[in-house]
């Protein structure tokens, strides 16, 4: 909520009231939101084990081959949704023929859709093992990412329309990438414990949030790069489309990257996935 509010008036703050403005009420509808997600945070009594050493506990995390899939991918994919976000301004002035203030429009969308579609990945969750989910959500960015590319060039539709439709699309996507990423980081987690008798979540999520928050730095490094060699002007807006090609070739890649990940979505499904009965049995 908190992000959808924030996408909602960045835009017209900016154009009203200008940048310093929007930043305070941007940053002060985060600390709201984000407190209140901290306030229904419980504790939970599952002791946690003999505390390791930094650079042991570093060892360990690194040496989780499980992990080390899901870190590379997650790494890939923030690149690719950082390179969305930064590349939709440019798309929604040069190529949807909208204004700047529109910008906070197709963005609320993105964000409404990901929020709405929360409840059907809760239920698929539930029903399908979440890793093949995730896969299916990074091949579905791959697939709708691309297809922004030939908007406004569809004869009978119009660039807006086209476009909005696309990043209605996108959303679902990326809301399904992001509970699931999340989410599936306790099963690393559960994973880990088998080997160590602890439990680290501090280590996994902290580790796991340095990579996505790579991802836009690396994406600020890329995308700019892309505009200037292929151009982003009115008259030629070639690099805004190259750049949705980019961004859907990495997050094809970072499907693959995936691909070795095996851990189920509890203890007992993950040993049987990475045939561990017999360990089981012993412990």
């Amino acid at each position: 909520l908190g992000v959808m509010v924030g996408a909602l008036v960045a835009a017209p703050l900016f154009d009203t009231a200008g940048p310093l403005a929007m930043g305070a009420v941007a940053g002060a509808v985060g600390l709201i939101t984000i407190w209140i997600a901290a306030g229904g945070l419980r504790e939970t009594a599952k002791p946690v084990g003999e505390p390791m050493p930094v650079i042991e506990g570093l060892k360990a995390c690194m040496g989780n081959r499980q992990f080390r899939f899901m870190l590379a991918s997650v790494l890939i994919i923030h690149v690719a949704y950082a390179m969305v976000t930064a590349n939709l301004p440019y798309f929604v002035t040069l190529i949807a023929g909208g204004s700047e203030g529109d910008v906070g429009g197709y963005q609320a969308v993105l964000v409404l859709l990901m929020l709405i579609s929360a409840p059907l990945w809760s239920w698929l969750s539930r029903r399908l093992p979440n890793r093949k989910l995730l896969s299916g959500t990074m091949f579905a960015l791959a697939i709708l990412i691309a297809a922004i590319y030939p908007v406004g060039m569809v004869a009978g539709l119009s660039a807006q329309t086209h476009g909005m439709i696309m990043v209605a699309l996108l959303g679902p996507a990326l809301g399904g990438y992001f509970i699931l990423a999340y989410a599936m980081m306790g099963s690393v987690v559960d994973y880990d414990e088998m080997f160590t008798r602890s439990r680290r979540e501090a280590a996994y999520y902290g580790t796991f949030s340095l990579a996505a928050s790579i991802g836009p730095s690396l994406a600020a490094l890329l995308l700019p790069q892309i505009l200037d060699r292929f151009g982003y002007t009115s008259a030629n807006p070639t690099g805004v489309r190259v750049a949705w090609l980019v961004a859907a070739g990495l997050a094809l890649l970072g499907a693959l990257a995936f691909a070795g990940y095996r851990l189920g979505d509890s203890p007992d499904e993950t040993r049987a996935n990475m045939g561990m009965l017999a360990a089981a049995g012993e412990d």
